[in-house]
């Protein structure tokens, strides 16, 4: 089993190298084939207002754009997997 390395962290500013979009990292994958992937939530309100999907990109196609990490605030009654009280199960 190998130890994955991700070059970037939880809460950094990416840019699509290829669009110009840009995101903050909220999930990050390694699959099977060796490839990483950066899931990237949106930092502006669309046209409709409505928040974006969040968009995946590979690890090749993303820069960090110089900012603050964005972080969350979190109390001790928040629960630490999450909001999400009853997550959906495999079956």
């Amino acid at each position: 089993m190998s130890s994955v390395f991700f070059e970037y962290e939880m809460g950094e500013t990416l840019r699509d190298i290829v669009t110009g979009f840009r995101g903050v990292v909220m999930a990050r994958a390694e699959y099977q084939s060796g490839c990483i992937h950066y899931g990237l939530q949106p930092t502006k309100i669309g046209a409709d207002g409505k928040l974006p999907d969040w968009e995946y990109l590979d690890s090749s196609r993303v820069e960090r754009v110089e900012e603050e990490l964005v972080g969350f605030k979190r109390t001790k009654k928040d629960p630490p997997s999450g909001p999400m009280q009853n997550p959906p199960k495999m079956n």
